[in-house]
């Protein structure tokens, strides 16, 4: 699959992942709404809250300025983002994974769990019919166990890349699937 189509392929499943309500649209309500499920899945201050707002609601308002967007418009805007500032597209999923690790880390030991991951897919009603643990050993890189900071938000730069890698982030796969 050339980079291009690997690119549209992720983004289209960061399109469904985060339609809510599954009209083929996508709102700034909806993003404001996953941010709020990112943010109640740990016990995040007032000014945590409002930072992850502001980073999703951020990057909303630069792919969709007047609040709702198609999928085709989606992928056009992300398309265009990447191709004319790839740099600013790498930094934003660097602090986008930087601050959703600070929330589903919610122990705050400085990892995270099989269980604090289990907990953020079924916020987004990922349930027993879909292998989480699957997910977190492929997250898991270096096998210990646990999901650095370093590994959370590599894999969340890899997946907001053109390149391949990292596609089940927002496409668990069922249980009983490799």
């Amino acid at each position: 699959m050339a980079s291009m189509e690997v690119f549209e392929d992720k983004m289209t499943k960061v399109f469904n992942f985060f339609d809510l309500d599954k009209d083929g649209s996508l709102t700034r309500e909806e993003i404001i709404q996953a941010s709020d499920t990112v943010c109640s899945l740990s016990k995040a201050t007032t000014d945590e809250v409002s930072r992850t707002r502001e980073q999703w609601t951020t990057w909303c308002d630069a792919i969709f300025p007047e609040g709702r967007v198609s999928l085709k418009s989606f992928l056009d805007r992300n398309k265009e983002l990447l191709s004319s500032e790839p740099d600013l597209v790498k930094q934003a999923a660097r602090d986008t994974y930087n601050s959703m690790f600070d929330r589903l880390d919610g122990n705050k030991d400085g990892f995270i769990c099989p269980e604090e991951l289990r907990l953020y897919y079924k916020a987004f009603g990922y349930g027993k019919d879909y292998s989480i643990y699957k997910i977190f050993q492929r997250l898991d890189d270096d096998k210990d166990g646990l999901i650095s900071r370093e590994e959370f938000v590599t894999a969340g730069q890899v997946y907001w890349s053109n390149e391949p890698g990292f596609e089940f982030l927002f496409d668990p796969p069922k249980t009983g699937t490799r």
